[in-house]
């Protein structure tokens, strides 16, 4: 599974970089599992899905400024929140992780 591989590496560069800062690999690999269901059962052509859910089921991480249902969270806007928010339910990717995100002044 993709996700795993992406999992198994954070996990094996992690503590060199240390840049984790929260994790949610388990609901990441259940939503991973519920797009291959998904793409399984869809009547969507391959079009409509290119339209629809451009990015199903890619892994990604984001910084810690970004808020993320159940996790830590540094600083943010609610307009990034917000935005975030929609990206997310848009994409319908598994978020994997936080990252360090460093305060710009």
């Amino acid at each position: 599974m993709v996700v795993q591989g992406f999992i198994d590496r954070i996990r094996e560069v992690n503590p060199l970089i240390n840049s984790v800062v929260d994790e949610r690999y388990e609901l990441a690999l259940k939503e991973a599992r519920d797009a291959d269901a998904f793409l399984a059962s869809t009547t969507l052509s391959t079009a409509e899905l290119k339209l629809q859910k451009p990015f199903l089921g890619v892994p990604f991480t984001t910084k810690d400024s970004t808020a993320v249902k159940g996790l830590f969270q540094t600083y943010a806007s609610s307009h990034f929140q917000i935005t975030y928010i929609l990206t997310e339910l848009r994409l319908s990717s598994p978020t994997l992780k936080l990252t360090n995100s460093m305060i710009q002044s």
